[in-house]
C-alpha cells in the first residue's frame, strides 16, 4: 500500500490542550460546584458541535444555567477557548509542514461555533489553497 496523502485533526492532535485550564479554575474563582460548567453544558438544547447552536447561545445557556452576570460570562468564555486552543504542537507541525511535497496534505476540525475564529492565530483558517506560515497546504492537496 502507497501512502499518498497525511491528514490531521487540529483539536487534541495539532493543538495540545491541557485539561486543568477548564472548567475547574472558573469554578472555584466563583464559588460554583465542581462541574457545574459540565453539567450545564450536557443541558444544551442542542448540539453546538455540529451546528445546533451558535457560540452566542452557548454564551447564553452557560449565563442563564450558571447565573453568571455579562462580565462573568465573558470570562468563562475567555477560559474556554484558552483551553480548548491549547498550545501548537510545534514538532508535530513542523513534521506535518515538511510533508507538503511528497504526500497530499490535509487539516480537518469537527470544531464547534466559534473555534474558527479562536483557533486563526494558528492560521488554521479553512480557505480553498490557504497556507500556513510553514507551507502546510490548507485545502485543496
Amino acid at each position: 500500500m502507497t501512502i499518498k496523502a497525511v491528514v490531521l485533526d487540529i483539536g487534541s492532535v495539532l493543538e495540545v490542550v491541557d485539561d486543568g485550564l477548564f472548567p475547574e479554575p472558573f469554578e472555584r474563582r466563583h464559588g460554583l460546584v465542581p462541574g457545574a460548567v459540565l453539567a450545564s453544558s450536557r443541558l444544551f438544547p442542542g448540539d453546538p458541535g455540529i451546528g445546533e447552536m451558535t457560540w452566542d447561545e452557548v454564551r447564553r445557556h452557560w449565563q442563564v444555567h450558571l447565573d453568571l452576570t455579562e462580565a462573568q460570562t465573558d470570562e468563562l468564555a475567555a477560559d474556554y477557548w484558552t483551553w480548548y486552543r491549547g498550545k501548537l504542537d510545534e514538532p508535530l507541525y513542523g513534521w506535518f509542514a515538511a510533508k507538503r511535497g511528497p504526500f497530499k496534505t490535509g487539516i480537518v476540525s469537527n470544531s464547534g461555533p466559534g473555534a474558527r475564529e479562536a483557533e486563526r492565530r494558528f492560521r488554521f483558517e479553512a480557505s480553498e489553497r490557504c497556507r500556513a506560515p510553514s507551507g502546510v497546504l490548507k485545502r485543496g492537496g
